[in-house]
């Protein structure tokens, strides 16, 4: 399992922090992360929206976004086709 740490590429000297998770469940099964990101002063550089979607038809989706401290999305990454997919079982 890769961390959430490697799959959203933060620098080593940077400290990720879980917010919060929440998980769905319905015709479509979800789990969504919330991370903050932090320099090495302790300010916040970033926040991190992760999910991972499991359809009835077996299908997968995962991936994240990537937020400025102001909110506006600088990144995001489909990881549906990935080796660093997020699964289930690694959550």
């Amino acid at each position: 399992m890769r961390s959430f740490e490697a799959i959203l590429r933060v620098p080593p000297d940077h400290r990720l922090e879980h917010v919060k998770t929440r998980a769905c469940d319905g015709v479509v099964q979800q789990i969504d992360w919330e991370h903050q990101e932090y320099d090495v002063n302790g300010r916040m550089v970033a926040r991190y929206h992760s999910f991972l979607e499991l359809h009835e038809n077996g299908r997968r989706c995962c991936g994240w976004r990537k937020y400025n401290s102001s909110g506006h999305l600088i990144g995001a990454e489909d990881l549906t086709a990935s080796k660093d997919r997020i699964r289930f079982d690694e959550a």
